[in-house]
């Protein structure tokens, strides 16, 4: 039977262990470690994990790790606090089409305010490639920089 899911929280430690069946060796090989290993650097990279030590034994590991920002967690919390605010919902994101205005100038708050990666926003909000949202972004920011100057220069008297 599968453990609970465990709710990761910021900065927590962990201890985590993990054993073969029947105390079957899982690292027989030497490729098997440096494999594992491999692995746990790329986890720790995508999660933000830190470890603090580890141990590799022929039927089992150890590790002490340390759960970082959990970046995704806090831009999914950002995007809800958005959606909420401007009455709209989850359905809305795939319902309307990938460059709707509203949602550009969500993909720009939320870049602004969490530094989320366009790759999650375009998944995310549906909006297509993150180059597409690059765009709408460079796009969105020129707007907001035009309107928050005056629209037209004031005009220049001319002595002829």
């Amino acid at each position: 039977m599968p453990g609970r899911l465990r709710i990761q929280e910021r900065n927590a430690l962990y201890h985590v262990i993990n054993r073969g069946n029947y105390r079957s060796g899982v690292f027989e090989s030497e490729g098997a470690c440096e494999a594992f290993e491999r692995v746990l650097a790329a986890a720790c990279k995508r999660y933000e994990w830190k470890v603090h030590a580890y141990v590799i034994m022929r039927n089992h590991f150890h590790l002490a790790l340390e759960t970082l920002l959990l970046k995704k967690m806090r831009w999914a919390a950002a995007l809800e606090a958005v959606l909420k605010k401007t009455n709209r919902r989850a359905s809305d994101l795939a319902r309307d089409r990938k460059g709707a205005p509203w949602k550009r100038e969500l993909a720009v708050a939320l870049l602004e305010s969490t530094g989320a990666s366009c790759s999650w926003i375009a998944k995310t909000l549906h909006m297509g490639s993150p180059a597409s949202v690059r765009v709408y972004i460079c796009e969105g920011r020129r707007i907001q920089r035009f309107n928050a100057t005056t629209p037209f220069p004031a005009p220049r008297s001319f002595s002829w």
